[in-house]
This record gives structure tokens, C-alpha cells and sequence, in this order.
């Protein structure tokens, strides 16, 4: 398949790294996790490394760097171990019959419990990296894929999952708010077709209709309050990088959102039958745990008066938009595809930026296959 007019691709300026592709992959996942997660890890806020000294650190060009690169890898393999432990710890043991979790961690043995440790969860081949060479004289590609093992292990530890249980929890309350307010907004613009006759999408004339018998039915529409709560618990979050592990869903299922609620570009659909149970269904959500001040709707309003608090729901909701996106945006990097030449674009918050990713790390069975070929 070709296209008939095929634009030509901006030039993307290089990142400048002394690096391959992969291991400079690895880095920014590993910055972007201890960003993330570094309170739940405890690290401190100053000792968080950033990408380029945790490069620096892998390239051994820098005594403090290295010295830095080595003390995160003792705390994040003390932390695994703590909390994750070894799926056998009977086999888990040095030569001396020691298990690895009584050993003290020293820059001496750090790299033998390393050794370890990967082995006994299954990465046989970075446990043979470590056999013959202690962790500093590694090359910086293994010293970058055991570091990023590590990050993966550790997104399964109380501690971080605790921390994006926590993430959640907050991001849901900010949606159900959201939600409250959807909810005024249709109730409001129900009570301005209903009272002034002021239909909000003027080629839809069929809205008028619904929503005045909708509002006229709308004590018989008591029994349906279930509209906005049965989505509150649909809401799942991913946590950063794929979808497997940072994620119980799409980002913050905010493309949901676009897709069901989006009032300010849709305006007209608002008024349907389901939407017309307005005061019922903000009322229930609001009693479940909302944070957010309902103001009663006063049926003695007045054109003006109407439009003032609709402009003012509206900001309201556009502002609780905007925080559930952003909060979402802490979980998870977010892929926005491929181009034409198998290039992935990530979008990371924390790190900053949008960055393209090569096939020698995106895809490198088809990269193997390109340089064979």
C-alpha cells in the first residue's frame, strides 16, 4: 500500500548520547520509573538521578556518577529483595550454601547477590553476564538492561503499587467531580430548552423534543440513576510504559471520555432521554464520597442568569478536564504510534518531551532482518 503523495518527514534533531539505541531506551524508562516512583522507593527528591547522569554512570566517564550509578543499584536491589525476595530461596544461595537475602550488600558483593538474584528470576543470560565480570566492567548496554530489569521488577512491589492504588483513588475522585458537573451542565441545558425554549445545537431540532418530554418524564426517570455511577467504577489507569503494566486501562479513560462527554464540542447530544435524569443521577453521585459543591438549580432563573452559571460549569469542567489529564499523564508514557519508517513516537511527562525510538530498540527483530537483508 503507497501513497499517492507521500510528504516529506520533518528532520528530528539527534538526542546526544554516546550510546546505542537500546540501552539509551533503557535510561529514559529507568528516569522516567524513578521519577515516577522514587518517593515510593525512598529515594530522596536530590538523589534521583537524571538521564544524563545516569549515562555518564553507565559510560564510567565520571568518579561521582559511577559512585552514584552504584549506590542506586545497591538501593533498588535491596529494595527487590525486601519486598520481592526469590520466587525459591532454597536455590537462591551462594557457593558457601548462603541464601542471598542474609548476605550483607557491599560494593564487594553487590554484584554476586546481583548475580543472583536476576538468575533466580529467571534471566539466566544476565546472570551469566555477571559470572566472570563484576557489575562496573560490564558494558554499558548490559549495565543499562539489568538496571531496566530491576525498574520492571520493582513495578510489581507493594510499595509501587501502593503508590498507583493511591494515584488512582485521586484520579477517580477527580473524574466522579468531573462527572457531577457534566451532570449540571445537562440539567441546565434541559431547564433552558425546557423553560426558554433555547436549544444549545441548532441543526439537531429533534433535540428540543427530547429533552422537553425527557424533562417532563423526569420523575419517572428516578428508577435510571445508574447513568453516571456504573461508569465511576469503570475507571483504570495504566502506570508507566505499556499498557500491561502501567495499566488497568487506556489513559485514564479519557479517550472514553472524549468518545461519551464531550460537551463542549457536542453540545446537542446532551439532551437525551438518558441524560434528562439529571438532578437524580448528581445527587446520587454526589453522595459518594464528592468532593464537590452542588449548587441547586433554581427554577425561577433567568436567561441571563442561566447562561452565566452554564459559562461558568463550563470552565469548571474544562478545569477538571484538564486535572484528570495531567494526572493521568504521572502513570504512564504515552505511545502515539508509528510512521512509515517503523519509528515509535513516546510521549514521557516527567522526563519531558516527545521522543522517536528506532527500530534497533522498537523493533529489532525487523531491524535484525533489515541489516541481514
Amino acid at each position: 500500500m503507497e501513497l499517492k503523495v507521500a510528504k516529506a518527514l520533518p528532520k528530528f534533531p539527534r538526542m546526544k548520547t554516546q550510546m546505542a539505541g537500546r540501552p539509551v531506551a533503557d535510561t529514559l524508562m529507568v528516569a522516567e520509573f524513578l521519577k515516577n516512583f522514587g518517593s515510593a522507593l525512598n529515594l530522596d527528591k536530590s538523589s534521583i538521578p537524571t538521564f544524563e547522569s545516569l549515562e555518564r554512570g553507565l559510560l564510567n566517564d565520571n568518579e561521582d556518577d559511577v559512585e552514584e550509578m552504584s549506590s542506586l543499584f545497591m538501593h533498588l536491589l535491596r529494595v527487590a529483595l525486601d519486598d520481592l525476595g526469590v520466587p525459591n530461596p532454597k536455590e537462591a544461595t551462594t557457593k558457601l550454601n548462603q541464601k542471598v537475602t542474609e548476605m550483607e550488600m557491599t560494593d564487594s558483593t553487590m554484584s554476586e547477590i546481583l548475580r543472583i538474584f536476576v538468575g533466580a528470576r529467571g534471566e539466566k543470560e544476565m546472570a551469566d553476564w555477571l559470572k566472570d565480570k563484576p557489575l562496573e566492567a560490564l558494558s554499558p548496554t548490559c549495565k543499562a538492561a539489568i538496571l531496566a530489569f530491576l525498574c520492571n521488577e520493582l513495578l510489581t512491589s507493594k510499595s509501587v503499587t501502593n503508590e498507583i492504588d493511591k494515584h488512582m483513588d485521586s484520579i477517580n475522585n477527580l473524574r466522579r467531580d468531573k462527572w457531577v458537573v457534566e451532570g449540571q451542565l445537562r440539567q441546565l441545558r434541559v431547564f433552558q430548552a425546557r423553560k426558554f425554549n433555547k436549544i444549545h445545537r441548532s441543526s439537531d431540532r429533534r433535540l428540543t423534543s427530547i429533552a422537553l418530554n425527557a424533562s417532563a418524564n423526569a420523575g419517572a426517570a428516578s428508577n435510571d440513576t445508574s447513568v453516571l455511577n456504573t461508569s465511576c467504577s469503570g475507571s483504570n489507569l495504566s502506570a508507566l510504559g505499556d499498557d500491561d503494566t502501567m495499566s488497568s486501562s487506556k489513559m485514564g479513560s479519557d479517550e472514553e471520555d472524549d468518545k461519551d462527554e464531550d460537551d463542549e464540542k457536542e453540545e446537542g447530544e446532551e439532551g437525551s432521554g438518558n441524560e434528562s435524569d439529571g438532578t437524580s443521577s448528581v445527587a446520587t453521585l454526589a453522595s459518594t464520597n464528592s468532593n464537590f459543591n452542588i449548587e441547586p438549580l433554581d427554577e425561577s432563573l433567568s436567561m441571563e442568569e442561566s447562561d452565566k452559571r452554564l459559562e461558568k460549569l463550563r470552565k469548571q469542567h474544562a478545569a477538571f478536564r484538564q486535572k484528570v489529564f495531567r494526572a493521568s499523564l504521572r502513570l504512564r508514557a504515552i505511545n502515539m504510534g508509528q510512521d512509515r519508517y517503523c519509528r515509535t513516537y513516546w510521549v514521557l511527562p516527567l522526563t519531558g518531551g516527545v521522543y522517536a525510538e528506532g527500530m534497533e530498540s522498537g523493533e529489532p527483530e525487523i531491524f535484525e532482518q533489515a541489516q541481514v537483508a
